[in-house]
C-alpha cells in the first residue's frame, strides 16, 4: 500500500532524515512530499490529498498556533503528527489539543519511532471521529451522501440530490466528478479504503443544469457498513477567489523574477521565506534554493558584523538598512547595495522586506579610479605641481590636495565654485586671468598659460604658474570642461 505523506518543517536535515527513515520502511511504502514555508505547503494542500501530514509548527511565514489552525482548516480529517523540539513555541501539551494526535522528536526521528507515531494518530483519529454525526439523510448537517464500496451512491440528503440532480439510486460517483479529479481521488480513495482512513479531498463536479462547481469532500469510513459517508461543502466562491490571488501572485513572482534586483523576504527571526530568480544568481549559481536559509550567512565574514548591527537597529527601532556589503564567498565577494524593511502588520513586525542591488563592477571600477588619483596625487606631490579641474556645465571646480598645501590651506577648506575662488586671486589680476581664459574657451588659443598671484592661509601673496587646457568638449565642440596645473614660482 501506497500512503501519500506531507512533511512540513524549515529545516532540510530534518526533512531528509525523516523522508529516510520511512523509506526503509518493511511492507508499507510511502510517497512524500515536502515543504519548508506554510505557503508551500498550502500548494501541495491545494493540490494533492494525504493520508498522514508531520508538522513542525514553527516555519518561516507561520508561528505555533496558527499554523495549526490552519492546517486544521484545510484538512480536518486527515491524521496529524506534531514535530517538536526544545525550541518549539508552542507547548506539546497544547499542540496536541491543537488538532494533533500524535507527536515525534524531530531530533530524534528512526524508522521505529516515526511508525509509531503514524499507527498511534491513526488510531486516535479513528478514536475522535463521531460516526453518529455525520448522517445520509437529512438536511441537518448540510449535503451528504453514503458512497458504497462499489462506488456507487447509497443514499443521501434532498440537497445533495438537488445539487447532482439525482433522480434515482445506484448512481455512479465518479461518473459526476471531472475527469482531471477522477484518477486522482480514486488512488487516494483505494488507499484509504483498505486501512479504513478518513480523508478529505477537493474536487471538481458536474452539477445539475449543467453547472461546473468545486466542492470539499470529507469522507468517514461508515462505522457498521464497508462504505464511507461523505458531507460536501461547496467551494467554488472560495476557489474563485484563490484562483484569482494565484494569478496576482503568480504574475507578481514572474514580475520579481525578471527584475535585475535581487529580492528577498525573511521572518521576525532573520530565515528566508522567498527570494527571486536574481537574488538565487546573486547567492549562488542560482541552482540552490535559499529558503530556510539564515540571511546572515549570506555575508562576506568582514561585513556579517555590519550588517546584524544594522539589522539589530531597525528591530528595536524600525527605519530602512541602505548599506553596501559584500556576499559569499571570502575569498571573490562580490560587492551589493542593501535596501531592507520592516513589513508590517498593523504594529507587529512579521518579517522583513529587501533587495540587493548589484554595484560590483561599478564599485571596482570606483577603487580603482580612487587607487588611480591617490598614485596621482602622490606624483604631483613630488613634482611640486598642484592639479585643478573645472565642470564648466555645473561650475563645479575640483582641486587636488597638493593644491592646498601650496597655499596652506588643507583641501577641505577650499572652495568648489569658480565664483568663490576669485577671491584667492589678487585684484590686479582677476581682469587679465578672465580674458586670458575666454580666448581659450573660444578657441582663440591652444592653451590657458598666465603668471599672478594667489592669496595664502597667512595672507600673503605668493606668486604662481597657472597652465591649463581644454580636455571636454560636446558634439558641437563647445567646451565642457577644462583642467589645468599650477606651480610656486
Amino acid at each position: 500500500m501506497l500512503f501519500q505523506t506531507l512533511i512540513i518543517d524549515p529545516d532540510r536535515h530534518i526533512l531528509d532524515e525523516l523522508g529516510q527513515s520511512l523509506g526503509q520502511a518493511e511492507r508499507v511504502r510511502f510517497q512524500i512530499r515536502t515543504a519548508r514555508t506554510m505557503a508551500e505547503a498550502r500548494l501541495w494542500l491545494k493540490t494533492h490529498s494525504y493520508h498522514f501530514i508531520m508538522l513542525y509548527p514553527d516555519l518561516p511565514d507561520s508561528q505555533g498556533y496558527q499554523t495549526l489552525k490552519v492546517i486544521q482548516r484545510i484538512v480536518p480529517q486527515t491524521p496529524l503528527v506534531v514535530l517538536h523540539d526544545q525550541d518549539l513555541s508552542v507547548p506539546l501539551e497544547e499542540a496536541l489539543k491543537s488538532g494533533a494526535q500524535e507527536s515525534l522528536d524531530r531530533r530524534r526521528v528512526s524508522t521505529r519511532t516515526a511508525l509509531q507515531a503514524l499507527r498511534a494518530a491513526i488510531e486516535r483519529k479513528k478514536a475522535t471521529v463521531k460516526y453518529g454525526e455525520l448522517g445520509p439523510t437529512g438536511d441537518r448537517h448540510g449535503m451528504t451522501f453514503e458512497l458504497g464500496p462499489d462506488g456507487t451512491i447509497v443514499s443521501c440528503s434532498d440537497s445533495f440530490r438537488d445539487l447532482l440532480g439525482l433522480h434515482q439510486r445506484g448512481n455512479i460517483w465518479l461518473e459526476y466528478i471531472e475527469e482531471a479529479d477522477r484518477a486522482p481521488f480514486t488512488d487516494i480513495y483505494l488507499s484509504a479504503a483498505l486501512a479504513r482512513l478518513p480523508f478529505s479531498r477537493e474536487l471538481r463536479i458536474r452539477a445539475a443544469r449543467d453547472r461546473r462547481l468545486w466542492v470539499l469532500c470529507t469522507f468517514l469510513p461508515h462505522s457498521d457498513r464497508q462504505s464511507y459517508v461523505a458531507q460536501v461543502f461547496d467551494i467554488s466562491r472560495l476557489k474563485q477567489s484563490e484562483d484569482e490571488i494565484f494569478v496576482d501572485l503568480r504574475n507578481s513572482v514572474a514580475l520579481a523574477n525578471v527584475s535585475p534586483v535581487g529580492i528577498f523576504t525573511i521572518s521576525a527571526d532573520g530565515d528566508c521565506i522567498y527570494a527571486n530568480d536574481t537574488c538565487k544568481e546573486m547567492l549562488g549559481d542560482g541552482s540552490r534554493d535559499p529558503v530556510g536559509d539564515s540571511w546572515l550567512g549570506w555575508f562576506a565574514s568582514y561585513d556579517r558584523a555590519a550588517v546584524r548591527e544594522s539589522w539589530n537597529q531597525i528591530r528595536e527601532h524600525h527605519g530602512e538598512i541602505r548599506m553596501r556589503c559584500r556576499l559569499l564567498p571570502d575569498s571573490n565577494p562580490a560587492w551589493t547595495y542593501l535596501r531592507m524593511q520592516p513589513a508590517m502588520r498593523g504594529e507587529e513586525t512579521t518579517g522583513y522586506i529587501g533587495c540587493f542591488t548589484d554595484i560590483h563592477e561599478t564599485w571596482m571600477a570606483q577603487e580603482k579610479l580612487r587607487i588611480s588619483e591617490e598614485r596621482l596625487d602622490l606624483a604631483v606631490r613630488g613634482t611640486g605641481l598642484g592639479v585643478w579641474d573645472w565642470d564648466l556645465l555645473t561650475g563645479q571646480i575640483t582641486v587636488s590636495g597638493s593644491t592646498g598645501e601650496l597655499i596652506g590651506y588643507h583641501e577641505s577648506q577650499l572652495p568648489t565654485r569658480v565664483k568663490w575662488w576669485a577671491r584667492f586671486i589678487h585684484p590686479d589680476d582677476r581682469e587679465s586671468m578672465l580674458s586670458l581664459i575666454k580666448d581659450h574657451l573660444s578657441g582663440r588659443t591652444r592653451r590657458f598659460e598666465r603668471e599672478h598671484r594667489l592669496r595664502s592661509s597667512s595672507g600673503d601673496w605668493l606668486w604662481f604658474h597657472n597652465t591649463a587646457r581644454i580636455v571636454q568638449t560636446d558634439a558641437s565642440g563647445k567646451a565642457e570642461r577644462i583642467t589645468g596645473t599650477i606651480r610656486d614660482i
